[in-house]
């Protein structure tokens, strides 16, 4: 990451949490005072012991005397090295697993967009309005969200056959925990409280790509 300031920088970080966890923050100016600052940082995601579908949310800051400033926020994404599908799945077409996995591919997509539209908020460059009006709109798109997310899994559910594989019951279990993760996710963006929904908005995220 790089930063500039006109007179001086007084501190210029790399946040980063795992899953919605602690943040985790990396300095990365060299110098005090420095006019310029740049720098780089590894994430070694072993250390965490990722699993495909878990996710690393990061942003950095920079702050002079008067002001800071903080960038959009951005996600890594552990996915599988390889994918195996099953021959009963390549032939269930767009009425059966296909469709399903379409369907929540669009609704992480969603949640992706809840946390930008989130962490836009907090930063003081969301949508033009007041505080209750966007708080009201993205609580109502994460329950939305979260009906849609309980939809899915319902239907999965229905569909179920004795003898069900592990991956299908996976399946359900992660998109029951995205279900629960959205309700107080839902709750904090009603009451604008900007910072305490990211972690919930994330750890649904995490388990809508597990």
């Amino acid at each position: 990451m790089e930063a500039k300031d006109d007179f001086a920088l007084r501190d210029v970080a790399l946040h980063y949490s795992v899953n919605g966890g602690a943040e985790e923050t990396v300095s990365m100016l060299q110098a005090k005072d420095a006019r310029n600052a740049s720098g780089t940082t590894v994430i070694a995601l072993e250390d965490f012991k990722v699993e495909p579908g878990d996710i690393v949310s990061l942003y950095a800051t920079a702050k002079d005397a008067r002001s800071a400033s903080s960038t959009d926020i951005f996600f890594i994404e552990a996915q599988p090295f390889e994918r195996n599908y099953t021959q009963s799945q390549q032939d269930d077409g767009g009425g059966g697993g296909g469709g399903q996995g379409e369907q929540q591919s669009q609704i992480s997509q969603r949640q992706k967009e809840i946390i930008t539209a989130t962490w836009n908020q907090l930063k003081g460059s969301g949508a033009k309005g007041s505080d209750s009006e966007n708080a009201g709109f993205l609580a109502s798109v994460q329950s939305k969200l979260r009906d849609q997310a309980k939809s899915l899994s319902e239907r999965m559910k229905a569909r179920a056959i004795e003898g069900a594989g592990d991956s299908f019951k996976s399946f359900v279990g992660d998109m029951d925990k995205a279900v629960e993760s959205m309700g107080p996710a839902s709750d904090k963006l009603k009451g604008a409280k900007w910072q305490d929904a990211l972690a919930p908005e994330q750890k649904a995220l995490q388990y809508l790509l597990r």
